[in-house]
């Protein structure tokens, strides 16, 4: 099985590691983790599991963050760019990686920074294209300025989209 545009179907932490761990009681797990799984990514089917996933955006870090959560069970299914994905299989009580809400909170924060950096390229790439729309108005012909016009449209839908991802990181798991 495939899926395309996963994290952008699933965008928040929690809501991502929540869709993979009912795909995996159904018997989906994810092949082999890489960079490019944000676009599409690879499910085998395999036997129901009960797997605790955890999503971690890290932008540094150093050897002791891998060996830490391997001494505590969790094994590295691989990178999402910089986004760990780790899993542990349980039967009864649900393992939680981040044990208090500061660390939870540190968690949420690198990912809102991370959509925020977003945002803000996305803001100035508009005010860019609008710019450019605006100065050569009068030199295009009615089938390109229908182009800009929808390329513009997308790109603000988009720019909705982020600042939607953004509040709910900030009210998720807070």
């Amino acid at each position: 099985m495939i899926k395309f545009l996963s994290s952008f179907f699933h965008p928040i932490p929690s809501d991502y590691e929540e869709w993979l761990e009912n795909l995996a009681l159904k018997g989906w797990h994810p092949k082999e983790i890489n960079k490019w799984n944000s676009l599409v990514m690879g499910f085998e089917k395999k036997g129901p599991k009960k797997y605790r996933y955890v999503l971690d955006l890290q932008t540094s870090y150093n050897s002791d963050y891998i060996k830490v959560y391997e001494e505590f069970g969790w094994e590295l299914c691989g990178r999402i760019t910089n986004a760990f994905l780790w899993r542990m299989e349980y039967d009864e009580k649900r393992p939680e990686s981040f044990t208090d809400v500061q660390t939870l909170r540190e968690r949420n924060s690198r990912f809102f920074k991370a959509f925020s950096f977003s945002f803000l390229f996305q803001i100035i790439i508009e005010i860019l294209i609008t710019l450019f729309f605006i100065v050569n108005i009068n030199t295009f012909d009615m089938s390109v300025l229908v182009e800009y016009l929808v390329v513009l449209i997308l790109s603000y839908i988009y720019t909705i989209y982020l600042v939607a991802i953004m509040f709910k990181i900030r009210r998720k798991d807070w």
